[in-house]
């Protein structure tokens, strides 16, 4: 059985009870929890519940939201300036240009919305807090409703259930903003730097790609074929973390850029035809 745990890059605890789920195996997760639990008395609290953790799955929305925006807008730029019958040297001073600068845009873009974000969810568990601290019946009240309307419990029930969880105030207020307001608490693994790093340099990375084989070969159809390479290899990185169909994902991913592409194109040849 193929095994994402012996991927030699990767820790053995990588994904572990992704590969039990992916397997549809229950005594491969069976033995996960329990080696876990034997193994709990000697962890630190940071390395507990490591084995449900998919390594990079904090960072791989940046690598291919930044991946994606750079090589598609990259090769959108090329195919229109290739239409318009601009010389290689105007694309080159074009692309990179636009690379470097959208590159900066996207990584601030992508830390500004993150910390945006982060600051709301923040202000809304204070606002919960202080409504435990000052009128916890109240907040009680509120989460037993849910639970009757959302889950057909009892009022009873729920009634107890929550008066016992309102005794564990961080567990209470956690508990209300996932079901009272679909927010997740607040989490110090989250870093927006880090992110708008990443996309950054995803954007650098991934946009040059087509504009260096363009510039190396000065032909149009190897600035094709890495696009095509280079999409169909983020859309496999997209499947390999959301366990979708590889083919599928990869085939989306070059459609969508083959689409952009050739609006860019079509726009670009149309214009330079019509107003020339």
């Amino acid at each position: 059985m193929a095994s994402i745990l012996n991927f030699p890059l990767l820790p053995r605890n990588y994904g572990s009870i992704q590969t039990a789920y992916q397997n549809n195996n229950g005594n491969l997760s069976m033995r996960f929890h329990e080696e876990n639990k034997e193994n709990n008395d000697n962890q630190d609290k940071d390395n507990k519940e490591k084995y449900h953790e998919i390594v990079g799955s904090d960072v791989v929305k940046s690598i291919i939201f930044g991946g994606l925006d750079g090589i598609i807008t990259t090769f959108s730029i090329i195919c229109s300036s290739y239409a318009s019958h601009l010389s290689v040297h105007t694309i080159m001073v074009l692309g990179f240009a636009n690379v470097l600068a959208d590159a900066i845009s996207m990584g601030h873009g992508d830390y500004f919305s993150e910390k945006t974000e982060q600051d709301y969810i923040k202000d809304q568990y204070n606002r919960e807090k202080w409504e435990m601290d000052n009128y916890p019946q109240g907040e009680i009240d509120e989460m037993v409703d849910i639970y009757v309307d959302k889950y057909n419990i009892s009022r009873h029930e729920a009634n107890s259930m929550l008066t016992t969880m309102s005794n564990y105030k961080d567990l209470f207020v956690d508990h209300m903003m996932v079901l009272e307001l679909d927010l997740m608490p607040p989490s110090d693994n989250q870093n927006p730097y880090k992110n708008g790093l990443v996309t950054f340099f995803s954007f650098l990375f991934f946009g040059s790609i087509p504009l260096i084989f363009y510039l190396l070969s000065e032909n149009i159809y190897y600035a094709i074929s890495s696009t095509i390479i280079t999409l169909g290899f983020l859309g496999w990185v997209r499947s390999y973390f959301t366990k979708t169909n590889k083919f599928y994902s990869c085939f989306i991913t070059i459609l969508n850029g083959g689409i952009s592409a050739g609006a860019a194109y079509g726009v670009s040849y149309a214009l330079d035809y019509y107003l020339m």
